[in-house]
């Protein structure tokens, strides 16, 4: 193809409201071809590199498209409404991805996404969907936001965040200086802030993190976790299923409370409903939370609040497995690894580990479909999932 090679994007799983883009609302237990590849531009290896972010959120999903060539794109589809997909006067659901109109100063560095919301971020916040989970700062008279409007911080106004991360009705802001701040449902602590109200509007900065700075955050259903510079975790919110990696007598925290700090460096976390994994720089990967799927991928269905090492076998025994991303839904995962494989465990009903069944799986097991050619990079929704590849037909 003349050095070129079309990007593919893969979907597979939940898709009652269109979540896969792939045109109906069938679900898949097996990778199809998502209409979101038809956008993505050829890539020429030498001259032009594109980038790809993409979030899930309950049943829509947000992305968006980096091409030296193309520029910057923005798409959104799935169920849209309270206005999460950033697009006025369309239907409630879109079954095909569709462009964003928005435009600004920057080009987007994070996106997240909530049940029914999205986040944009560009060194400012930008937020759509559903008013009534508080999700925004702007109006006494809560009204869906059809369109990404801006979110504002009061105590710091010209401040710079470079992450975000959406819960079920909660966000988290990381800034630049480490300061983490957080707003929408506070009724499990989740904020942080040391209270625990219906909502608030306006974001706060979390407390018990004094003299840290904060390198990675990761919002659950109703807790948070963050991760400080010298590799301290720490968590607030709800601790039900031990997902603060507190004992369980500990039902909740409403400020932040330090987990562990591991002998390595953590390269990221992230975090389902009620659970979490942690990645760290040199591959390991620790799980902690809910497990009644199997998403701890321990081999077990017992709820844990002690981080503990997923250890598991390659189809190829004589490679060390070299993990180089991991993602979750709400009560699943994905990792990927170096050399392009996929992995995915817990929560199955609807075909989202991508097996070509509907059960749940307690260790990591390799997507085969993917088993012959090299996987990019994976995304994952609450019940659904995707991978992109170059061209690849099976």
């Amino acid at each position: 193809m003349d050095g070129k090679d079309q990007l593919v994007l893969w979907a597979w799983g939940s898709n009652g409201n269109g979540s896969l883009g792939i045109g109906n609302e069938e679900d898949s237990s097996l990778p199809v071809i998502s209409k979101l590849s038809s956008f993505l531009q050829s890539q020429d290896s030498e001259n032009d590199s594109q980038k790809l972010l993409l979030v899930g959120g309950g049943s829509h999903v947000i992305a968006v498209s980096h091409s030296k060539v193309a520029g910057e794109r923005i798409f959104s589809w799935g169920w849209g409404e309270n206005g999460q997909l950033g697009i006025p006067n369309t239907e409630k659901k879109l079954h095909s991805p569709s462009s964003l109109s928005f435009t600004a100063a920057s080009k987007v560095i994070s996106i997240s996404a909530g049940w029914t919301f999205s986040v944009i971020c560009t060194g400012d916040v930008y937020f759509c969907g559903d008013s009534l989970f508080g999700n925004h700062s702007s109006s006494s008279e809560p009204k869906d936001i059809l369109t990404p409007i801006p979110v504002s911080f009061p105590l710091s106004p010209s401040l710079k965040i470079t992450q975000v991360s959406g819960g079920l009705k909660h966000c988290l802001a990381l800034a630049e200086n480490g300061k983490l701040f957080a707003w929408g449902s506070a009724r499990h602590g989740q904020l942080g802030d040391g209270t625990q109200s219906k909502l608030k509007t306006q974001p706060s900065l979390v407390l018990g993190l004094d003299n840290q700075f904060i390198k990675l955050i990761s919002a659950g259903a109703s807790h948070s976790l963050c991760v400080t510079s010298n590799d301290e975790l720490f968590a607030f919110g709800n601790n039900k299923f031990g997902q603060l990696g507190r004992p369980l007598e500990e039902k909740m925290h409403a400020t932040a409370v330090s987990i562990i700090k591991l002998k390595s460096s953590i390269k990221q976390i992230s975090s389902g409903w009620s659970h979490n994994l942690i990645l760290t720089e040199i591959g390991e990967i620790f799980s902690f939370g809910r497990n009644n799927y199997g998403q701890l991928g321990n081999g077990t269905f017992n709820h844990s609040h002690i981080p503990s090492m997923i250890s598991f076998s390659t189809t190829n025994t004589s490679k060390t497995l070299s993990v180089k991303k991991v993602v979750s839904g709400s009560e699943h995962n994905l990792l990927l690894t170096e050399e392009g494989q996929v992995y995915s465990w817990g929560w199955n009903e609807h075909g989202q580990l991508g097996h070509g069944s509907q059960d749940n799986h307690n260790i990591p097991s390799l997507v085969a479909f993917f088993a012959h050619c090299t996987v990019l990079d994976i995304f994952c929704g609450m019940g659904f999932s995707f991978a992109l590849t170059h061209n690849y037909s099976k």
